[in-house]
């Protein structure tokens, strides 16, 4: 395989091995879950953080991908993650008893190098009531 990633991931197993331009074998660790994204989810009047019950997408190039609780780094209900479009893509978060939080002008990107993954762009949602 020449440079580029690969969808589902998480389901190719730990390591990846690819072939570069020059014919040389790099061996890569594949990351277990891609994320794109990572969204704190706050009350915009007190604060609260209300991410537990909040769900979401993310969405561009024509695929939509769910937003999920937790992630590869052991965050928990404290944030949603997730996303596995390169580009600029709308994220949008739910939660009952509040509007929808959308934002379209999100920019999302890979790491360079042999082995590229998602550099996580941290955002921060604040409900409406």
């Amino acid at each position: 395989m020449r440079h580029g990633i690969l969808r589902g991931l998480a389901l190719a197993g730990p390591l990846l091995l690819t072939q570069g331009c020059t014919g040389t074998e790099v061996l890569c660790a594949a990351p277990s879950i891609p994320s794109a994204v990572a969204v704190v989810v706050r009350d915009s009047v007190t604060g609260a953080l209300l991410t537990d019950s909040a769900y979401g997408a993310v969405t561009g190039k024509g695929q939509t991908d769910s937003l999920y609780h937790g992630g590869p780094f052991s965050f928990g209900d404290s944030v949603l993650v997730g996303g596995t479009v390169v580009g600029t893509v709308t994220v949008e978060v739910r939660r009952s008893g509040y509007q929808p939080w959308v934002d379209s002008t999100v920019k999302t990107r890979l790491s360079g190098g042999d082995c590229p993954d998602f550099v996580t762009k941290h955002l921060t949602a604040r409900m409406q009531p």
